[in-house]
């Protein structure tokens, strides 16, 4: 669950690029609404069940590393819940914790 103003922040590695991958994220708002920023862009939910949304082109990829990281904000007045992550494409993606994760 992320309240107002809290956000998320992982990453990905294996990326390439100039694949088919795709990653989705399950995103609903339990009080019956919300707004969340994804990688900079603003997604309103109007969801209160799990609802996947394609977050590929979201992500801020780093072509020489091979990894692509996204930041989710909520950006309303109510409660944003995150779900679940799916992921298309034959990779092995590894995960890269908060760590591990180098701001540019």
């Amino acid at each position: 669950y992320l309240a107002t103003g809290q956000s998320i922040k992982f990453s990905l590695e294996n990326w390439d690029v100039n694949s088919s991958y795709r990653i989705w994220v399950g995103i609903k708002a339990p009080m019956g609404s919300g707004q969340v920023d994804i990688g900079g862009r603003p997604v309103s939910i109007s969801n209160t069940t799990d609802c996947f949304y394609e977050i590929t082109s979201y992500g801020t990829q780093d072509n020489e590393q091979k990894t692509i990281t996204f930041t989710i904000e909520n950006t309303g007045e109510n409660v944003i819940s995150l779900t679940n992550v799916k992921l298309s494409g034959d990779a092995k993606f590894t995960v890269i914790t908060g760590e591990d994760i180098v701001e540019p």
